[in-house]
């Protein structure tokens, strides 16, 4: 077992357990110096008697997100923030991003004034929330003429947007 109090490539390190339990000197050469096959060495013959052995909570993960919704949330600033340029923003939304395959929830909307305790994040005017069926749907969302569209008709009033995209399962 390796000394932890003697790190560093290419210096000596002291093995513990050496010939009748008394600490050797050995010396340890860089990655530079093995052509990085320490990394290799250590990654293919690692601590497990399986190497590449999936553990079960890989395979929990896989499945979850294999069976998991795609949460895409957009935070509209607009530069103009008036009642009308509020109002129209959310009705472009409803036309133009409501109806894509794999939609399974939809929501447009404006900030709630009265929620303003110090963790609310109020740098923002607008909100859409929408949950795709999976990943793959919300790919092709993004590359939809109507997705395109509302982007090119209604991004010159936005001073700042905010997309935060998360895997989740229920």
């Amino acid at each position: 077992m390796l000394d932890s109090r003697e790190p560093g490539a290419g210096k000596a390190a002291r093995i513990i357990g050496g010939p009748r339990g008394k600490p050797q000197e050995i010396s340890r050469p860089s990655a530079l110096q093995t052509g990085g096959l320490a990394v290799i060495v250590g990654l293919r013959f690692g601590p497990t008697a399986e190497p590449f052995q999936r553990t079960a909570a890989q395979d929990r993960d896989d499945a979850a997100r294999e069976n998991a919704m795609l949460l895409h949330n957009v935070y509209f600033t607009l530069s103009n923030p008036t009642e009308e340029a509020c109002e129209a923003l959310v009705e472009a939304c409803r036309k133009y991003l409501k109806d894509h395959p794999g939609i399974v929830f939809f929501a447009a909307g404006r900030l709630e004034p009265e929620l303003a305790r110090s963790v609310n994040d109020r740098d923002f005017h607008i909100a859409l929330h929408i949950a795709f069926s999976d990943r793959e749907a919300h790919d092709r969302y993004q590359s939809a003429p109507d997705h395109k569209r509302f982007i090119e008709e209604c991004s010159p009033g936005w001073a700042r947007v905010r997309v935060f995209d998360s895997i989740c399962s229920s």
